[in-house]
């Protein structure tokens, strides 16, 4: 739910409100879209869908594994040890991508970042602040080892 938002030259911001997870989170619009791009962004979070949501935490735990060299196996991650703070949102022709950044106790620095496209898992590693497609290479935990994202 959108609880506040304006329009600006690059997009748009504002405050929406992250029901699964009952937090309220910044708000972003890179691009076009004003308002509307921001009502689909903020819908496609509210409707991931179990599945996906359980793939994102099963990458969360491998990007917490990897800053852990001597865990001995693969670190859970839970509700717990993750916060939202920024949704932002990126039309993409008819659809849109989402960037989710997280503070996390892993990793106080950079934090994480999921980036989903049309309701599908692309990267899931340190925020970025940028949309990981655009640039050259992040770590990317969603497939087990990090690499690099597909050229658009």
């Amino acid at each position: 739910m959108i609880l506040d938002f304006h329009e600006t030259d690059e997009g748009g911001e504002g405050h929406a409100r992250w029901d699964l997870l009952g937090a309220d989170i910044e708000l972003l619009v890179n691009g076009r879209g004003g308002r509307a791009a921001a009502e689909v962004g903020v819908a496609a979070v509210d409707e991931i869908p179990e599945g996906v949501f359980a793939t994102l935490l099963g990458a969360a735990a491998r990007y917490r594994t990897a800053l852990a060299p001597g865990a001995g196996g693969l670190l859970e991650v839970s509700l717990d040890d993750i916060e939202p703070v920024a949704l932002v949102v990126w039309p993409e022709g008819e659809g849109v991508a989402i960037s989710l950044e997280f503070t996390c106790q892993w990793e106080g620095e950079h934090g994480m970042e999921w980036y989903l496209v049309d309701g599908q898992p692309r990267y899931v590693g340190p925020a970025v602040g940028e949309n990981p497609r655009e640039e050259e290479f992040f770590p990317n935990y969603l497939h087990g080892t990090p690499w690099r994202l597909p050229p658009q």
